[in-house]
């Protein structure tokens, strides 16, 4: 008596879960990629808007339009 159906079962349902686990792996790699890419997105953009805000600044205590002391302070501020 040779089961050899029974070894072929067992060995096709271990390789259904392995290509399950696969699958929940790389489903789970691309939903974190794709938010780390979001949050680098985002805190580029923050950056950017505070450089803008400091140079706004500087143009503005270059027309005279603030003061040393309100520069300073706002600059703090930003920073």
């Amino acid at each position: 008596m040779v089961m050899h159906g029974t070894g072929g079962f067992a060995g096709g349902m271990s390789l259904g879960w392995l290509v399950w686990l696969l699958f929940i792996a790389l489903l789970i790699w691309t939903v974190k990629s794709v938010l780390d890419s979001q949050r680098r997105n985002r805190i580029t953009v923050f950056e950017n808007r505070n450089e803008d805000a400091i140079d706004i600044l500087k143009e503005r205590y270059a027309r005279g339009e603030i003061d040393e002391q309100e520069f300073e302070q706002r600059k703090r501020m930003l920073q």
